[in-house]
């Protein structure tokens, strides 16, 4: 199920956050111009460079945008800025279950650890 945010001219939204991954992934969006023709606005990317930040980047809104988050940019928001009334249609994510399985061996790995040391 896809999710959608209307924004009148001059409003903003996050339309994607992420904290803490490096895994390098694609977002993809929607926009739409209300009024009909094509969407009017621009595309606020935040990045960063590991833990550093970099400078923001703005880019034209098109109607199907593609924004890439690269291996360094372990803090990553997209926000859409309005020009003229939009509605913005982001995919649902959905949790993969390879995330809950990484997490899981982290967790064994730390109790073995632990386990490890007191026997020490």
């Amino acid at each position: 199920m896809a999710k959608t945010i209307r924004l009148k001219a001059g409003e903003s939204a996050r339309i994607f956050h992420r904290s803490l991954s490096s895994i390098p992934m694609d977002f993809q969006f929607q926009a739409l111009a209300l009024g009909g023709g094509k969407p009017d606005g621009e595309i606020e990317i935040r990045g960063s460079d590991w833990i550093f930040l970099k400078s923001p980047v703005r880019q034209p809104l098109q109607e199907h945008n593609v924004v890439h988050a690269g291996f360094w940019d372990t803090f990553f928001t997209v926000s859409v800025i309005a020009h003229g009334e939009l509605e913005v249609i982001t995919p649902t994510r959905q949790i993969g279950s390879t995330r809950w399985i990484v997490w899981l061996v982290i967790l064994v790995m730390v109790v073995a650890v632990i386990a490890f040391s007191l026997t020490l």
